[in-house]
């Protein structure tokens, strides 16, 4: 959905990315951790986060390819911080605070929209436009 909402909206959206990681998805909470660690260093992790199959053993093998190996340590670092565990509980609060039960949940306005219904959305872009 965020590609979709960047490739048709760019200039007429600001795209707010809110964690809400599912306790049946067994990686999502590492999947969180490497995208905030990537955004800290200016790295694109969105594409890998999106498409990371495997359990962690492998997602960490794969992703020590995307990172370049000068900047492991530091990537690693960020993403075992406090900090960044902070960001993705809050996260998950104010998901908790609007009844977000699933993903994607997207937000327009204050209109929401369940999953990726790619024409629902343009159909909310659009009106909220005039």
């Amino acid at each position: 959905c965020i590609k979709f909402i960047l490739s048709k909206y760019k200039n007429d959206v600001a795209l707010y990315f809110k964690h809400f990681p599912l306790p049946f998805h067994k990686n999502a909470i590492l999947l969180a951790k490497i995208y905030e660690a990537g955004k800290k260093m200016n790295i694109d992790l969105l594409d890998f986060v999106e498409k990371a199959k495997g359990d962690q053993k492998k997602i960490t093998e794969a992703l020590k390819k995307k990172i370049p190996a000068d900047k492991w340590e530091k990537f690693k670092k960020i993403m075992d911080s406090k900090a960044v565990m902070e960001k993705i509980k809050s996260d998950e609060a104010l998901g908790r605070k609007y009844k977000v039960r699933g993903t994607p949940a997207i937000f327009i306005n204050g209109h929401r929209v369940d999953g990726c219904d790619t024409g629902v959305i343009a159909d909310l872009i659009k009106r909220q436009k005039k």
